[in-house]
């Protein structure tokens, strides 16, 4: 196991313990995109050896001592949490809500959609060992349950039309005719 901490400058925002000496060691290598104000880890995942950091610049990915950008459009969002499902597909929240990114293809929810809140807090993101993913935000815990796996729902059959009043079953327009209003 190892330790890992997470800082607030582009000289010094990835740390890794070194059991032998008792000391952090700085692995911070320099941001591969221009930025205007220093880099700052808000949360640390792993995922097949590589590590994954929550940045005011979105996800950037730690692997063979180099750093890269991970979420596209996001790039340039705070990223507060995440959670990693695999290379190309985690969970995160922004300042838009919680975002499912899925090899390239970005899914934002937020209130609408039945979060307490869209504005996430600060490494309150996780999957716990059934599937569900939790999340903290300012108003309170939100759960998504088994929010990876794809539902297939049936297609959509009209049992009947109401039209004016008069309900009309699919299976016998016969006696009824259409007048456009």
């Amino acid at each position: 196991k190892r330790l890992y901490l997470g800082g607030t400058t582009d000289d010094g925002y990835l740390f890794e313990l070194d059991k032998k000496s008792g000391r952090f060691i700085n692995l911070s290598k320099q941001l591969p995109f221009e930025h205007n104000v220093p880099v700052t880890v808000n949360d640390i995942d792993f995922f097949d050896g590589g590590l994954y950091m929550a940045t005011l610049f979105g996800v950037l990915k730690y692997t063979d001592g180099k750093v890269t950008g991970e979420t596209g459009q996001f790039t340039s969002s705070t990223v507060k949490s995440f959670a990693v499902i695999s290379e190309n597909h985690f969970w995160m929240s922004a300042s838009e809500g919680v975002v499912k990114y899925d090899n390239g293809e970005v899914f934002v929810f937020s209130e609408r959609d039945g979060l307490p809140s869209k504005t996430s807090s600060f490494r309150a993101m996780r999957f716990d060992l059934a599937g569900n993913l939790w999340n903290g935000t300012i108003s309170g815990l939100s759960v998504a349950i088994h929010p990876s796996q794809v539902e297939v729902l049936p297609a959509p059959s009209i049992a009947c039309i109401i039209l004016n009043g008069d309900t009309l079953l699919v299976n016998n327009f016969s006696h009824k005719v259409f007048v456009n209003h």
